[in-house]
């Protein structure tokens, strides 16, 4: 939670089932499932057996209105707000300048980052 605090709009570009576009975002998160990051519900209506992604892009805010919606993260309220979008898709590829990925909390690497669904690509027990 802290190191939300620290956070800065980056200047991404994207590509969201092949279509382009450049924004200042403060994240930029895509998921299979609802929560990340200590049980923040970042993507709160992912999946894991509808076959896409979700992607919630929290545009560029002040650290104070950033910090102020913290409590609406962790119970996945906060997507009414107007400077929060959500979208589904079944490829996203972030990139960047001076970023890095993370996947749960820990950094995984370097953009460019392509995140793609794959249908029945992992067999859970006890879902359909």
């Amino acid at each position: 939670m802290s190191a939300l605090a620290e956070f800065i709009p980056r200047h991404y570009r994207i590509s969201i089932d092949g279509q382009d576009r450049e924004l200042d975002a403060m994240l930029i998160a895509v998921g299979k499932g609802g929560h990340f990051g200590g049980g923040m519900r970042i993507c709160p209506t992912a999946s894991v057996v509808d076959g896409l992604l979700d992607i919630t892009i929290i545009h560029a805010v002040s650290r104070r209105t950033l910090l102020s919606c913290l409590p609406l993260l962790y119970v996945g309220r906060f997507t009414h707000l107007d400077f929060v979008e959500t979208l589904r898709a079944r490829r996203v590829d972030i990139g960047g300048d001076d970023m890095f990925a993370m996947a749960d909390g820990e950094e995984i690497g370097d953009v460019p980052l392509t995140v793609a669904a794959r249908s029945s690509a992992v067999n859970l027990v006890g879902l359909p």
